[in-house]
């Protein structure tokens, strides 16, 4: 009986070596990893006895699972904190439940270990998977919310934005490219950006274009941005187009002046200087064209070719108009070509500098423009508000007052060497007084009333 209990325990001692033996040599490990989709696909991991053995303790074994990795526990996945290979398996697979959320977070990766086995040893502690996250893919960017821009008041602007109100919370600026378009050009602007850069924490980036206040006269331009090669997600609206307002076309005005008299003998020209004011040039692409219509004692196709239009090409700021004198035999004694501006197809005639004169000097006249000079006449207040004093050296007979149209508003008799015209009648502008005298000369002065 002593010898049997004798061998009984030897035995059990026995199978105890062989357990434990065959336990200290199971290796558990953790690979195998499956990557993870957001709202669609979890993401697993295989944990195994390394060489295929199985569990044959009788019992689980079982460990502890820990997680880092730029994912986030409880915010990107649900974490399985331990593991349990039943008795007779070979592994288990655990299951990390991905999180659908709406952040902008591409691929992160979730990285597990494994500590703590119950039975044996640990092999390889870790496995790597990523969660790729559905908004990343889906991502939708798009360029809009032009604002019009009006040289010396407002710039150019675009957003170039997140659809559906995404935020960027990919931990890096997203960024693309942007270029620009239309009809303006980019001397109309400070400087043009090549890239847009949505920043982190943010949804939109603001893209101003700096307007430059030029003196160029333009017509109203576009401009179109469009986006491309976004570093994350696709482009959805790739164009958006503001306009750009010139200040200069609307207040614009044109001047006449510079008036250089002609003469028969020759002939010599008579021209007028037509100008785009404040030193602005024409950058329309067009002619600014208008009217010009003459009035005084020259007669046009008769004492000088007629013309009814002007053109200031595009590229410059003003131009001579020659007007070819006709030396037509006549005594004539000199004249007036009284020249004003009407109908411009841009901005507006200067009412300061709308009309001026010059003469042509008739070689056939006995009283040349240096003798009319001996008259000596002198005109006061000019401008003028209720009346206009005329005196010279020599005896003057008449005159007449003209607008710059041509029509006659008032003419009268003078008797002497000094004459006062009432000129409350008229309404304020521009207007020629020619003053006749005795010996047959005549004048023209320019009255401009208050």
């Amino acid at each position: 009986m002593k010898n049997q209990k004798s061998l009984s325990f030897l035995l059990f001692l026995f199978v105890s070596i062989i357990a434990f033996n065959s336990q200290s040599q199971i290796v558990v490990s953790i690979g195998n990893p499956v990557n993870g989709l957001e709202g669609s696909t979890d993401v697993t991991y295989d944990i195994f006895i390394e060489g295929g053995g199985v569990n044959t303790t009788g019992a689980p074994i079982t460990g502890n699972i820990a997680y880092m990795g730029t994912a986030t526990s409880a915010a990107d996945y649900i974490e399985v904190t331990a593991f349990s290979i039943p008795d007779g398996a070979n592994m288990v697979t655990v299951v990390v439940t991905v999180l659908n959320d709406m952040l902008i977070e591409c691929d992160e990766s979730i990285i597990a270990t494994i500590t703590n086995t119950n039975v044996g040893s640990i092999g390889s502690a870790t496995a790597n998977a990523i969660i790729e996250d559905d908004d990343c893919f889906s991502l939708d960017i798009s360029i809009g919310s032009p604002t019009d821009g009006e040289e010396g008041v407002s710039d150019v602007s675009f957003i170039v934005y997140l659809e559906n109100g995404a935020v960027n919370t990919t931990g890096a600026p997203i960024v693309g490219s942007i270029n620009f378009t239309g009809s303006s050009d980019p001397s109309d602007f400070s400087s043009l950006p090549s890239t847009f850069t949505i920043l982190p924490g943010e949804s939109a980036d603001t893209i101003v274009l700096n307007v430059v206040d030029d003196i160029c006269i333009e017509l109203t331009e576009t401009v179109i941005a469009t986006i491309s090669n976004p570093s994350v997600g696709a482009i959805n609206n790739a164009s958006s187009t503001a306009d750009l307002f010139d200040n200069d076309a609307a207040s614009a005005t044109v001047s006449i002046g510079n008036a250089v008299d002609g003469y028969e003998a020759g002939p010599t020209d008579v021209s007028f200087t037509i100008s785009l004011d404040n030193g602005l040039t024409n950058c329309t692409g067009s002619p600014i064209t208008g009217s010009i219509n003459f009035a005084g004692s020259a007669t046009p196709a008769s004492d000088f070719s007629n013309l009814n239009t002007f053109s200031i090409p595009t590229g410059v700021g003003s131009i001579t108009l020659s007007l070819s004198v006709i030396d037509d035999g006549l005594d004539e004694c000199d004249e007036s070509v009284i020249a004003s501006l009407s109908n411009l197809s841009i901005g507006s005639v200067n009412p300061a500098a709308s009309v001026d004169t010059a003469y042509i000097i008739d070689d056939e006249c006995t009283n040349s423009l240096d003798e009319l000079n001996e008259v000596g006449l002198t005109v006061y207040p000019n401008p003028a508000s209720h009346f206009v004093s005329f005196e010279a050296k020599q005896q003057m007979s008449s005159y007449t007052i003209v607008d710059v149209h041509g029509r006659i508003m008032d003419a009268g008799k003078i008797e002497g060497m000094k004459h006062q015209i009432a000129l409350d009648f008229l309404s304020k502008g521009t207007y020629f007084v020619e003053i006749h005298f005795e010996n047959g000369a005549s004048i023209n002065r320019k009255v401009v009333k208050e």
